[in-house]
């Protein structure tokens, strides 16, 4: 089974913490983290969860989850939406530009 991986945002929610906080949480090893690609921090959901008593100032009950996960469902088409054009933006305004270039030079031909 897959597990669920947080962003940032989200854990930060989740945990009642801002980015910055979370970020050094993880950076210091006292929660732990992943990079995807290098960069960007993931979270394991179930991990998140349990801290959330922890850092988060009370243990979330089923309920507050069940907010939780239903609003970070609602953002995850757009969000991938916008994680997909963030790490392919140079190709994509390259074969943007390679197609007018094409189009420009096929022009001048004909």
């Amino acid at each position: 089974m897959e597990d669920k991986l947080l962003t940032l945002k989200e854990a930060a929610q989740c945990l009642r913490l801002s980015e910055k906080e979370l970020r050094d949480l993880a950076d210091s090893g006292k929660i732990p983290a992943y990079h995807v690609g290098g960069v960007y921090l993931r979270f394991k959901e179930e991990n998140i969860f349990s801290l959330r008593g922890k850092y988060g100032g009370h243990i979330a009950s089923e309920t507050t989850r069940g907010r939780f996960e239903e609003s970070a469902n609602r953002n995850t088409f757009l969000s991938g939406i916008r994680d997909f054009f963030y790490f392919n933006d140079f190709y994509i305004i390259s074969l943007a530009l390679i197609a007018f270039l094409i189009y420009v030079i096929l022009r001048s031909i004909g």
